[in-house]
């Protein structure tokens, strides 16, 4: 198809050099809010129903099954179940939650007081004995 449009890159790209830059510049800021994550989350979805589905041999079933199987995940009652769950399973950490600081964090910030301590008992051992 691209050899019939007579151009020697992809559409997007020879969009994008023959001025749709300037314009989507001039109309809506810029060119950097065009993500493609929404159809990447997409794939995976179809991607996750043709493994689930692989082994129908009737299209038309496959379809109905694929169908059913997306009706109800995005049931009202699914759905908030799914995020119920999900606010749920996120894990807060104690530690996070008084100092702000994290256990890996307040470990090692211990360890050198610590050792900071033994540093200046030991000078004071040292200055008392030359003193």
């Amino acid at each position: 198809m691209i050899e019939k449009l007579g151009i020697s890159c992809t559409p997007k790209a020879h969009a994008l050099f023959d001025g749709h830059a300037y314009k989507q510049h001039k109309r809506l800021g810029g060119i950097g809010d065009k993500l493609e994550d929404f159809i990447e989350k997409g794939h995976q979805y179809g991607m996750r129903d043709e493994r689930r589905t692989w082994n129908i041999k009737n299209w038309e079933t496959m379809q109905r099954s694929q169908i059913r199987h997306t009706r109800r995940g995005n049931h009202p009652e699914v759905v908030k179940i799914i995020e119920r769950v999900n606010t749920s399973k996120t894990r807060k950490l104690k530690c996070l939650e008084g100092g702000g600081e994290s256990l890996k964090e307040e470990k090692k910030r211990v360890k050198k007081e610590e050792s900071q301590v033994k540093r200046d008992a030991s000078r004071s051992e040292c200055t008392t004995l030359f003193s």
